[in-house]
């Protein structure tokens, strides 16, 4: 981002610069750039509106999981493939809880969970991938 900063001094006359003011230098290849109920869209331009999976290199889409109180441990092997330090489990708009079986299949293999609203898994998702870590989430669009 590229802004003018004005400076004054009160026995100096104005000026202006053009300076770089933050630098982008995230390599990842899928960052969320917004979500609103029933979409996403990505930094690249792809609308989303569909459950799907995504991590800051690959992108599972759609994800043919219809609804949280329909996954079950089968359906977390494409998450596991992606190997990831911590998942990001958005549940819709309103924060639901998945099946106790889910939570202890991703304790089982010593990987972080966080379930949240679908909103708040987007917005996490984008600190910790910016930081650099393994995350995943895989989110539900509707409840």
């Amino acid at each position: 981002m590229v802004g003018t900063l004005r400076f004054a001094h009160p026995t100096l006359k104005c000026y202006s610069c053009n300076m770089q003011l933050t630098l982008d230098t995230n390599n990842s290849q899928y960052i969320i750039r917004s979500y609103e109920p029933g979409k996403v869209l990505l930094a690249d331009g792809t609308l989303i509106t569909n459950n799907f999976i995504i991590s800051p290199d690959q992108l599972i889409n759609p994800w043919p999981v219809k609804t949280l109180q329909t996954l079950n441990t089968a359906d977390l092997t494409q998450i596991f493939d992606l190997n990831p330090e911590v998942v990001l489990l958005g549940s819709g708009e309103q924060l639901h809880f998945p099946d106790q079986a889910i939570i202890t299949a991703f304790y089982n293999k010593h990987i972080g969970i966080e379930v949240m609203n679908t909103g708040a898994a987007c917005r996490t998702y984008d600190v910790l991938m910016a930081e650099g870590r393994r995350v995943v989430a895989a989110l539900f669009l509707a409840d």
